[in-house]
């Protein structure tokens, strides 16, 4: 998305890597993530054991929830 907002919900036991790019918004995670290093713009984190990569880009808000 160039300008709109990503709102995705994964399933509460999922296993991803998870890599979130914004120009201008917050990334915003309902999991627990593992990552390392400075965040700022970009998210690069494994969420539960790891597993196939989720890629999101935005120009604005990227939300993700953990679905109940």
């Amino acid at each position: 998305s160039n300008d709109g907002r990503i709102d995705v919900t994964l399933p509460a036991d999922a296993g991803v890597r998870l890599l979130a790019e914004t120009d201008y918004g917050t990334i915003d995670v309902g999991f627990p993530v593992t990552t390392q290093g400075a965040i700022s713009e970009r998210l690069d984190a494994v969420v539960g054991g790891g597993g196939p990569t989720v890629h999101l880009v935005s120009g604005d808000d990227i939300t993700i929830r953990r679905a109940e």
